[in-house]
């Protein structure tokens, strides 16, 4: 009977005995480069809908325990910043999982538009201003946030390939820099000093009112992206319809 330990030593030297059989040998990259891909439309579409839901789940989970001591639920912040993390990360697991055993029924490009539709709805329940609102549209923003950071890695693998996974990656990640700059930095704090009319603190639901209702018009337009883009990918992805084009390029030439 073989030790465990000449096992793994075994398994080790024939792995490293066949590096044409590893999934990420250079030689079996297949796929569209970042080049090829930011010049297409799916790619910014897939941008618009990160920046929107990313920047209103941030703008929602940073100023949350603000948003609650001006409506007077002082009390409420905590839970409220709980309930963001708990739906966050279950939704991350469940989300996982279905798209997974389920994906011939229900797509990544589906669950994308179940994501941002449900970070619409949490923008206008938190709009309203009161303690049932904000806590209901605070778990729909955490299920929105959680189930995209787990949609989005296969997504981008799924539509462009993995010839150049990382720079198309770190592109649709940045979407977050200027959402929190223009958002969490700008917008909020514009609203906010306004509303508070000269006074160090401000009290009352126009405090972040506005605001809401602006990120819910944001994030409608991101939900527009969401469904042009479950579209446009309905039949083909990107990486397959280019194999295509140019299959019949060269059978043409």
């Amino acid at each position: 009977q073989m030790s465990p330990l000449l096992l793994l030593v075994t398994v080790k030297e024939s792995v490293q005995a066949s590096p044409s059989d590893r999934i990420c040998s250079p030689r079996n990259r297949t796929g569209l480069s970042f080049q090829t891909a930011y010049k297409g439309m799916d790619f910014w579409l897939l941008w618009a809908c990160q920046f929107a839901v990313f920047g209103a789940g941030v703008a929602t989970n940073q100023n949350l325990a603000l948003i609650l001591e001006t409506t007077g639920h002082d009390s409420a912040s905590s839970l409220g910043v709980a309930l963001f993390a708990l739906t966050s990360a279950l939704s991350r697991i469940v989300v996982g999982i279905l798209s997974d055993k389920y994906q011939a029924y229900f797509t990544r490009f589906h669950w994308l538009t179940a994501g941002a539709f449900c970070a619409m709805i949490g923008q206008f329940l938190v709009s309203l201003m009161d303690l049932t609102g904000i806590m209901a549209g605070t778990c729909l923003m955490g299920l929105s946030f959680g189930s995209f950071y787990t949609i989005i890695v296969p997504m981008v693998n799924e539509m462009y390939g993995n010839l150049e996974f990382g720079k198309m990656m770190g592109a649709q990640m940045s979407c977050q820099a200027p959402a929190a700059l223009l958002i969490v930095c700008h917008l909020l704090p514009a609203v906010y000093r306004n509303a508070a009319g000269g006074k160090e603190l401000c009290e009352g639901r126009g405090c972040f009112q506005t605001s809401f209702l602006l990120l819910t018009v944001l994030n409608a337009v991101g939900l527009a992206a969401a469904v042009v883009l479950q579209v446009r990918n309905s039949d083909s992805l990107p990486v397959t319809r280019l194999n295509e084009a140019r299959s019949s390029k060269g059978f043409s030439s």
